[in-house]
C-alpha cells in the first residue's frame, strides 16, 4: 500500500470517527441542548451550520472513495 494512500484513509477515517462521535454526543446530551437553545438562540443557528458542515464532509469522503472505486483518481 502506498503512504499517500495510506494517509489519505486514515485522515477520512479519523473525520468519519469524530462526526460520528459527534452525533452520539448529541443524541446523549439531547436535554442540555435544547436548554442552551433557549437561553441563545445562536446556539440554534451555529449547531444546525455545524450538523450540515459535518453531512457535507461525509458526503465528500463518500465521493471521494467511489471516484475512486471508479477508476477516476489513480494513486
Amino acid at each position: 500500500m502506498q503512504y499517500t494512500l495510506l494517509f489519505v484513509l486514515t485522515f477520512f477515517c479519523l473525520t468519519t470517527v469524530t462526526v460520528l462521535l459527534d452525533f452520539v454526543q448529541q443524541r446523549i446530551a439531547r436535554k442540555y441542548h435544547s436548554k442552551a437553545i433557549e437561553e441563545n438562540r445562536t446556539y440554534l443557528y451555529v449547531h444546525i451550520f455545524k450538523t450540515l458542515a459535518e453531512v457535507a464532509l461525509l458526503w465528500l469522503i463518500m465521493s471521494f472513495i467511489g471516484q475512486m472505486w471508479m477508476g477516476w483518481i489513480k494513486f
